[in-house]
């Protein structure tokens, strides 16, 4: 009940905030969930708005990443062809060839050339090799020429005879020197007569073969078979 006798409250004044309420603006107690400043607290219940499905329309799509690369060596993956280590081989298939292959049979100009070269090779007697020549001709040709070889082979064993002759026969007139207290020197002029003969025979032959025909010497030793 309101004293009749009292000043009547006006019916437009503030009423004061009672003890314990929070002052208008104020900053929430501890524990109290903050109110946002540019939108309202979500009503009790309220289910929030779900996010766009993807691939919506109006949703951007993000680009698409090229697939991986197999693994080297995969099944299915074609490996291409491995290259020799380093650059080929002179000789080897598919490369160039310059001058005639090793074992290619010579021409007839050719054979009756270093048939010829082989008897001619005896000459070296000016420097004691009379059996050089025909030894180089010998092994280059031996397996390219059948007539080479015969020619080459024969002057062959002709100088190796003559270089034994020549060396032997100093052995032995050296040894009858010594017995004869020197009497026997007076045959080292023998010494000199198989590189002559050596030389000799060298030019026929050459000239033989070089006129198309074969040469045998007339006295031989044959050591090279």
């Amino acid at each position: 009940m309101t004293d009749p006798n009292g000043p009547a409250a006006a019916p437009d004044e503030p009423q004061a905030p009672q003890f314990g309420s929070p002052a208008p603006g104020a900053a929430p107690a501890p524990g109290q969930p903050a109110q946002p400043f540019s939108s309202p607290a979500p009503a009790p219940g309220a289910v929030p708005p779900a996010a766009p499905a993807y691939g919506a329309p109006g949703q951007q799509v993000p680009p698409q990443q090229p697939p991986a690369a197999p693994p080297y060596g995969a099944p299915g993956q074609q490996t291409p062809p491995q290259q020799p280590y380093g650059a080929p081989q002179y000789g080897a298939p598919g490369q160039p060839q310059y001058g005639a292959p090793a074992g290619a049979a010579l021409s007839p100009q050719d054979e009756k050339q270093w048939a010829m070269l082989g008897h001619l090779g005896g000459i070296a007697w000016i420097i004691y090799l009379g059996w050089l020549g025909p030894l180089i001709v010998f092994l280059m040709y031996k397996d390219r020429s059948a007539f080479v070889r015969q020619e080459a082979k024969e002057a062959l064993n002709f100088q190796l005879f003559m270089t034994i002759l020549t060396v032997g026969g100093a052995i032995v007139i050296s040894i009858l020197t010594a017995i004869t207290f020197g009497i026997a020197g007076l045959l080292y002029f023998l010494v000199g007569v198989p590189p002559l003969l050596g030389i000799i025979f060298a030019i026929i032959g050459a000239v033989r073969v070089n006129g198309g025909g074969s040469y045998r010497y007339p006295f031989n030793w044959r050591i090279v078979k």
